[in-house]
């Protein structure tokens, strides 16, 4: 690879924060090149900007798709707009990563890949807690057999304190502001 791979993410909306999420980790990672921020509402973009200043801002798809400099989107938007952003990426040439849950149903995932097929394009669906410590010890553990056979499993995030986000510039790396969810 000669250089990093320009990379978009679509959605950056308030809730949970998983597109400033996506934006860190690409920002991160040297092979990839965050180039922008794609979300309907100008204020989430001027929000992503201001975490990440050298980047664009897109509120429409559309410039995305025309943008030869991106060859991936990482699709952070509400479960039932995945398929059709991810055929239309597919469509414009870009490469897809879609956060979970991937789509509604079959029909759905069976278009997306074949999409992805048509194309010459990777797909992949983003699930960042399969590397997680305590997965891995738990998967360890199961495919021991050490325990018998397992029919279920249920793991849930929580704990005791409410979560708080801090400013930017703040230690925690996370400048969005909480929003109450």
């Amino acid at each position: 690879m000669n250089s990093p791979i320009g990379c978009v993410v679509i959605g950056y909306g308030p809730k949970h924060n998983f597109g400033w999420a996506h934006s860190a980790w690409i920002d991160a990672t040297p092979e990839l090149n965050l180039v922008g921020v794609c979300d309907r509402d100008p204020e989430r973009t001027e929000a992503a900007k201001q975490a990440f200043p050298n980047i664009r801002t897109y509120n429409d798809v559309a410039d995305v798709w025309a943008d030869d400099e991106v060859d991936l989107v990482s699709i952070v938007t509400p479960h039932f707009t995945h398929c059709p952003l991810t055929v239309k990426a597919f469509a414009a040439g870009k490469h897809v990563v879609v956060e979970k849950a991937m789509c509604l149903n079959v029909d759905e995932a069976t278009r997306m890949v074949e999409a992805g097929k048509a194309a010459g394009r990777m797909f992949a669906v983003h699930h960042n807690r399969r590397h997680d410590g305590n997965y891995r010890c738990l998967k360890q553990v199961v495919d021991s057999g050490e325990i018998g056979d397992v029919f279920h499993i249920e793991l849930t995030a929580g704990g005791t304190r409410k979560r708080r986000h801090r400013a930017a510039g703040s230690s925690s790396g996370d400048p969005t502001p909480s929003t109450g969810s």
